[in-house]
């Protein structure tokens, strides 16, 4: 039970307990002191543990000839449990939160920025190759009209679930809010219910499950600990999918929904191996106009091998350019600067992020590419993907109209 709360584990404790007597008391009648409400533990709506488990603890401190007792007094068990802190000593089981889960509300917070999030992961019947993605949409009320709006479309490689996915669209909504109030709607009943409660208990055990192996999705969660906290305020609202309704919520959801599966239609697909490259490359965690130089000797090789897989009218035009492969690491670069070259492929991706998230001027795209890489056709692609980017949220904020009464 570690990594759950102090009351859970002593549900858990009282459930063990009879289990372990069975044998000596033979159904005779039993009275077991417990120091927790282990009755208001198991009717809690919110719980870190999974509903079969609160099912079989039921059942067994359910018998009849048992007689559950609550008991302060310091009993030899006390001993054996791990220290508490000042706040977990005196609460009241049925309705004590931790502190940290506190802080992440369940219910809108007024005049706080509102977002919609979606991941979508789907594979395509023709070519049997997984398709990801994520969306943030952005809604905003004035009276008794809206708008809704685009914000982000992240193109995600093709291993991604739809639970990776989800995160990733959570991840960057609480990007975007940094330092601000913030009401974010989902309609994944595993992202709101890891965000409220099973992320902490995964932190608290360092993210590992009983047998010591790495949790599914160990990176997205620890990217999730963060982001949570870069908010002034956070509330995390499940709401349903696929209502057809016109309410702001719904058709909030509908877009986030929408913009996910457009998304995910366009991801190209890349192994792990070349989504870690992406990642020293553009790291999401600094500033969306950065882009690190990949000088490392891990992103050299897989550098050299995105190379590789260009279409070869792309490196005939590399070699017309001046660009010469390097007999020792492989790597195409420029003669004369010795600038590395960038691959259509990891261009695509540089352009999502660098300019759809915040819609960065095409002049500063061209300085910050520059800089570090040689690209062929830079001009014509930025300006493609942004007028791209710019149709697309034309297109899709929809027109203001009254709200349904």
């Amino acid at each position: 039970m570690k990594g759950h709360y102090p009351c859970e584990q002593a549900l858990a404790a009282a459930a063990f307990a009879v289990q372990k007597s069975a044998t000596i008391v033979m159904g005779s009648p039993l009275t077991l002191y417990v120091e927790h409400a282990v009755f208001a533990i198991l009717q809690k709506s919110k719980s870190t543990l999974t509903t079969q488990r609160v099912s079989g603890y039921e059942v067994i401190l359910s018998i009849p000839s048992l007689q559950v007792v609550r008991c302060h007094t310091v009993n030899p068990a006390t001993f054996f449990a791990q220290p508490v802190s000042e706040d977990e000593q005196v609460h009241d089981c049925a309705t004590y939160t931790p502190e940290e889960e506190s802080e992440i509300s369940e219910d809108p917070i007024p005049g706080s920025m509102l977002l919609f999030v979606d991941g979508s992961s789907c594979i395509d019947q023709e070519t049997g190759i997984r398709h990801s993605g994520a969306a943030v949409v952005r809604a905003e009320q004035q009276g008794s009209s809206d708008t809704s709006q685009i914000m982000s479309q992240i193109p995600l490689p093709s291993h991604f679930s739809a639970q990776a996915a989800e995160l990733v669209a959570m991840i960057e909504a609480l990007q975007h809010a940094e330092g601000l109030e913030v009401t974010i709607y989902s309609d994944s009943a595993y992202v709101t219910t890891t965000v409220h409660s099973s992320i902490r208990r995964w932190e608290r055990r360092g993210f590992l499950k009983s047998d010591g192996s790495p949790v599914m999705h160990k990176d997205l969660l620890e990217q999730l600990i963060k982001a949570l906290s870069l908010p002034s305020k956070v509330a995390v609202i499940k709401c349903a999918a696929h209502t057809n309704q016109q309410d702001l919520i719904s058709r909030g959801n509908a877009l986030a929904d929408w913009a996910a599966k457009e998304v995910a239609k366009t991801s190209p697909n890349f192994s792990e191996q070349d989504e870690h490259t992406l990642g020293m490359m553009i790291n999401r965690q600094q500033s969306v106009t950065e882009l690190p130089p990949p000088y490392t000797e891990t992103a050299r090789l897989h550098l050299s091998e995105l190379q590789e897989q260009a279409l070869p009218h792309e490196r005939e035009l590399w070699e017309q350019r001046g660009c010469i492969q390097s007999p020792t690491d492989f790597i195409y670069r420029q003669e004369s600067t010795g600038k590395p070259v960038m691959p259509q492929a990891l261009l695509y991706i540089a352009l999502e992020q660098l300019h759809l998230p915040a819609h960065t001027a095409k002049e500063y795209l061209l300085a910050t590419l520059q800089t570090d890489w040689f690209i062929t056709q830079l001009s014509e692609m930025i300006t493609n993907r942004t007028a791209y980017a710019n149709s697309l949220n034309n297109s899709l904020t929809p027109n203001r109209c009254s709200k349904d009464s």
